[in-house]
């Protein structure tokens, strides 16, 4: 069962009235101890005066003083009672005059204490109700005095101070909780606008955006960076948004190329070289189809980290030398390459679909000639892409490698036009643990794409990487 309060408001007033009751209590505490301390203080002090009131009116001698004090009692060298207050003196059996009592109010052990210096004890007292309290110090020729003092008084205090204490105590703390729960609600009020706010924020609206609390505390600071937040997750979803568009009308055109070149071949069932032709071209839409579906799968996978590397150790030169013909058949270019071997710990086949996007983006942006470069610079392995095509355009430069970049040239748009060539090429990089570089320029004349990666085991050690 949950004691606790489920508000974030009712927790803060409970951890401020658990808080201000122990300080209260231990301040309470402090408070009676203090007062405490200050009524006996109080009574020592008052015996201590009226000791020496006495012990002077003993030096002159004149000892009816201390008949008229309220408890007073001089004690002789043998023991004797000498004189003592009318509070301390009993009727005599055979007439009504006042006697000084036949035992001093010291026992033996106490009265030798006297003897050596000042002495007091607390005790019942007869003559000075319940509790008492004594001091008793020598006087010249042997003598001791003894005054003493009531505490009743001073109990009767003590007592209707714990009372008041006890019954002020929890008023206070009641109060102290209740201003607790105020001052939590007077704080977190902005945190409930905020809330509010938050609650009619959607995706279909991402332009809306919290109210800022004046002011540079803490709330202010989480609003603002709350604000920074909803911003750039308005432009994922814009992102994403654009991505599914761009998505869909790419999948559109094949589609329906594909379609049309079927119902062609269903119409050309008489025509058995028609009908071929159909069927071609629709293999052709349906091989499209797939690339597009592979390729999105792998910046699927890519952005989630769950792009599966089957890493192996392959001499990048060689790999490159292997793909040469076949790139520049597929892609009706002129192909060469250059530099020395490297070995890196890659993905054999995510490598090759690399090379290939990157061949077939100069490809389609009328590049005739490209040259692929391997080399090895700061323990890392690059390969670096050049052709002779226009390159990129200013405005496409600093986005290229974003899924379905545009720009006045297409030069991001991968084969078949996909517009994710160099989203995947980025992707496999990132994966791998290196990274791409657009510039334009030597040594063709045109665009440069520049792979990074790291050509040491341990740098690839794992087999998923999400790297944003």
């Amino acid at each position: 069962m949950r004691l606790s309060p489920t508000s974030l408001r009712g927790r803060l007033a409970l951890l401020f009235a658990v808080g201000a009751g122990a300080a209260l209590a231990v301040g309470l505490t402090l408070l009676y101890s203090t007062l405490v301390v200050t009524l006996d203080e109080a009574v020592n002090d008052g015996l201590s005066a009226r000791m020496r009131d006495l012990r002077a009116a003993v030096h002159t001698g004149d000892l009816s003083v201390l008949q008229h004090d309220r408890f007073a009692q001089l004690i002789g060298p043998d023991g004797d009672v000498v004189v003592a207050s009318g509070t301390l003196t009993e009727p005599s059996g055979s007439s009504s005059g006042q006697e000084p009592p036949r035992e001093p109010v010291l026992r033996p052990d106490e009265l030798r204490l006297a003897r050596q210096g000042v002495f007091s004890v607390t005790r019942a007292e007869t003559g000075l109700a319940e509790q008492a309290r004594l001091a008793a110090e020598p006087v010249p020729g042997g003598s001791v005095l003894v005054v003493g003092s009531s505490l009743s008084d001073v109990d009767r205090a003590k007592e209707r101070l714990a009372l008041l204490l006890v019954v002020a105590g929890p008023l206070m703390l009641a109060a102290l909780a209740l201003a607790g729960w105020l001052l939590a609600g007077a704080a977190l009020r902005p945190v409930a606008a905020l809330t509010d706010e938050a609650a009619v924020i959607s995706a279909a609206d991402a332009s809306n955006r919290l109210p800022v609390p004046p002011g540079e505390d803490e709330l202010a600071r989480l609003a603002r960076t709350l604000n920074a937040m909803l911003a750039r997750l308005a432009v994922s979803f814009e992102r994403e948004r654009t991505f599914v568009d761009d998505a869909s009308h790419e999948l559109r055109t094949p589609i329906a190329v594909l379609s049309a070149e079927l119902e062609l071949g269903l119409l050309a069932q008489d025509d058995p070289a028609e009908m071929a032709r159909s069927l071609q071209g629709a293999r052709r839409e349906a091989e499209r189809l797939g690339r597009l579906a592979e390729d999105l799968l792998v910046l699927a996978r890519e952005r989630s980290g769950a792009l599966t590397l089957d890493r192996r150790r392959v001499d990048l030169h060689d790999l490159v030398l292997g793909l040469l013909d076949r790139l520049a058949s597929v892609h009706h270019v002129h192909t060469e390459a250059s530099g020395g071997g490297v070995v890196v710990f890659v993905d054999h086949h995510q490598l090759e679909r690399l090379v290939d996007n990157v061949v077939a983006n100069a490809a389609h942006a009328g590049a005739g000639r490209v040259r692929l470069e391997t080399s090895a610079a700061d323990g890392d392995a690059v390969l670096e892409v050049a052709d002779d095509g226009p390159g990129f355009a200013a405005e496409v430069l600093p986005i290229a490698v974003e899924r379905f970049a545009r720009g006045s040239a297409a030069r991001t748009r991968g084969a078949g036009g996909a517009g994710l060539g160099l989203s995947i090429v980025a992707a496999i990089a990132r994966a791998h643990g290196g990274n791409i570089a657009l510039r334009n320029g030597p040594p063709l004349g045109g665009a440069v794409v520049r792979v990074r990666l790291p050509a040491k085991e341990s740098a690839g050690a794992l087999d998923r990487r999400r790297l944003d």
